[in-house]
């Protein structure tokens, strides 16, 4: 280590009869920015969380709240002391909400559902039909305790939802012959209708499936994707962001987002950190082959620290691991322009899992004699060994900002953690990151 400076290792795991070392763990923490460096995005998105659940969601309250050193995060979302106790409230009165909707849909007369309007501050709505209207306010009265509920009359019961469900469900097959290949399909409880989702929607498909179903409403809505892995070292197809990448001989590091060349006849690609291996080198996941590394940008005086393996197009997607059921979709990604001091910063990597820290800002840096301009430092971010080509992304937006690269290996809250800023990826390997499931948006 040079005298005067801190040493930065990269995160490359590689395989060893020693074990390598593993940075500290820190105890994670709901994070708070200061009102000065919300984005007007960050701004937009507290706004639209907090009328989901029926708090005042001015913008300037949102300032409020954000320069209060009490302030708390509550499912994402910004809050006073006081509304934390109030959204905790409402979760601990979940289980008795779920018991006394047993009972109600099990007694009342001309039952058409049950709901929680969560905007209206956690409030039971009990619907029925009008000759289960009286009952309905009657059993209102043994409602759980401090939670508030109102009845509402609809026109059809749950019953006849089901089964309008059930006969649209068993067209299925004979639909597909027809070319109308049916994706969601279930009860609207809010709307009191059975609603179908069929992609791409044409006004001839609309009109059959009218015809046949007389009451059901028919959206544009494409299929759901599957997020099915049993740990970042196996999960099924497609590929996504967080995921182990084994190069024989060289070690383990993690995917970064799945790119394309653009345009018609595209290729598809899987990027990962360029000093994870050299180009040509094969890549597997879960003892599979999954490409060839075709493309690699990692040089003295560079400004990314990048890989492209050569997938197949079947393999791709724009999702983000984050457990083995929950991803993130990928819809932006974030230029070197648009990035600022303080924004909050996750990594997803094999070793550390999902771990967040606040950006300080752009430097040149020396990565074990390797000098990187314009590369993002993380303040307080853990980088572990294994970690190396991850996904870094801005917090709870679905915008890709970079791949990780490397640590100091210090402890919070002296941890340093780096990435190249993806767009520099980008132009280095003449990709663009997919940001749809079809890999069609650039």
């Amino acid at each position: 280590m040079r005298t005067g400076r801190v040493a930065v290792f990269l995160a490359l795991l590689v395989t060893s009869s020693v074990d390598a070392p593993l940075a500290a763990r820190a105890a994670t923490k709901d994070l708070v920015q200061p009102y000065s460096s919300l984005s007007k995005q960050s701004i937009d998105e507290q706004v639209a969380l907090r009328k989901d659940y029926g708090l005042a969601s001015e913008d300037s309250l949102v300032a409020s709240i954000a320069s209060q050193p009490n302030a708390e995060v509550v499912l994402g979302i910004l809050v006073t002391p006081e509304e934390a106790a109030g959204l905790r409230a409402r979760g601990e009165a979940q289980t008795a909400i779920g018991a006394f909707k047993e009972r109600v849909s099990a007694e009342l007369p001309g039952y058409a559902g049950f709901y929680v309007d969560q905007e209206a501050g956690g409030v039971i709505v009990v619907m029925s039909t009008s000759r289960g209207s009286s009952a309905a306010l009657n059993i209102l009265r043994d409602a759980p305790q401090g939670v508030r509920a109102r009845s509402v009359v609809v026109n059809s019961t749950m019953d006849e939802l089901l089964a309008l469900q059930a006969k649209v469900d068993g067209s299925r097959g004979a639909l597909a012959a027809q070319g109308i290949v049916l994706n969601g399909v279930g009860v609207d409880v809010r709307a009191n209708q059975v609603v179908a989702g069929v992609h791409p929607l044409t006004n001839d498909a609309a009109r059959r499936l009218l015809d046949l179903f007389p009451g059901l409403v028919v959206v544009d809505e494409p299929a759901a994707q599957t997020a099915s892995c049993v740990s970042r070292a196996n999960c099924s197809n497609p590929l996504r962001a967080g995921i182990e990448v084994d190069f024989p001989g060289y070690g383990s590091c993690t995917s970064n987002f799945v790119a394309s060349t653009g345009g018609t006849g595209s290729n598809v690609f899987l990027i990962t950190a360029g000093h994870c291996a050299p180009k040509n080198a094969i890549a597997f996941h879960n003892g599979s082959v999954i490409g060839q590394a075709t493309k690699w940008y990692w040089y003295q005086g560079g400004n990314s620290d990048s890989l492209a393996i050569d997938i197949a197009e079947s393999l791709k997607s724009n999702l983000l691991y984050i457990t083995n059921d929950s991803m993130i979709s990928i819809t932006a990604r974030q230029s070197p322009t648009a990035d600022y001091p303080g924004q909050i910063i996750c990594q997803s990597g094999i070793t550390s899992n999902v771990k967040c820290g606040t950006l300080w800002g752009g430097e040149t840096q020396n990565f074990n004699g390797v000098v990187l301009y314009d590369v993002r430092r993380v303040t307080d971010l853990v980088v572990a060994h294994g970690d190396s080509g991850g996904p870094a992304s801005v917090y709870q937006t679905g915008t890709a900002s970079g791949i990780i690269m490397g640590s100091n290996y210090t402890p919070p809250p002296n941890a340093r953690g780096w990435f190249t800023n993806i767009y520099y990826a980008e132009r280095d390997l003449g990709l663009y990151v997919c940001r749809s499931m079809a890999c069609t948006n650039f």
